[in-house]
């Protein structure tokens, strides 16, 4: 079993739970860590991967089974998306962009951005239960499907219009 997060020392990203956890699991499953900062993979002697790609980032999503996020605030968390997307069964915190697409026991599992012991924990859960990742992994697929660029870009395209009309109106007149 592969688990995979973000590996960056902002205090927004909340790196310290993570690595909290991480040295806190009882089972031992293989940890990698992407980023720009290398010395964070040294801290806990896991494997790091620096500066990867966009593809890079898409085949270390695709080899993982569980990605962990656990940042204190997200505008909107793109790698959580991401991680769905390429079939990662996901446990985010409850971080303020993550609730725009992200359901406890939906499409992901949310823990708070300060336990690690429930952190812990929902990763033991996931890594021992097939059927909950499975399944996680399923919605997950689809949340991420409901975000596309296709489709979004039509709504956009239809904001605008009714924007332009409504404010064109008003700048004739």
């Amino acid at each position: 079993t592969q688990l995979l997060a973000i590996g960056r020392s902002n205090p927004l990203k909340n790196f310290d739970l993570t690595a909290k956890a991480i040295k806190l699991l009882k089972s031992k499953p293989k940890v990698k860590l992407f980023g720009i900062e290398p010395r964070l993979g040294k801290l806990l002697n896991i494997q790091y991967i620096y500066k990867p790609t966009d593809l890079e980032v898409a085949k270390l999503y695709n080899e993982s089974e569980i990605f962990l996020q656990t940042s204190v605030h997200e505008g909107f968390c793109l790698p959580v998306l991401e991680a769905m997307a390429c079939g990662c069964a996901v446990i985010t915190t409850d971080s303020h962009g993550n609730r725009d697409f992200c359901i406890d026991k939906k499409n992901c599992l949310v823990v708070s951005n300060s336990d690690e012991t429930d952190l812990v924990k929902k990763v033991d859960i996931l890594l021992s239960d097939s059927n909950l990742r499975k399944k996680l992994v399923e919605q997950g697929l689809l949340t991420a499907e409901k975000f596309r660029w296709e489709g979004k870009i039509d709504q956009l395209e239809i904001f605008y219009q009714n924007l332009s009309q409504k404010f064109g109106n008003m700048v004739e007149s």
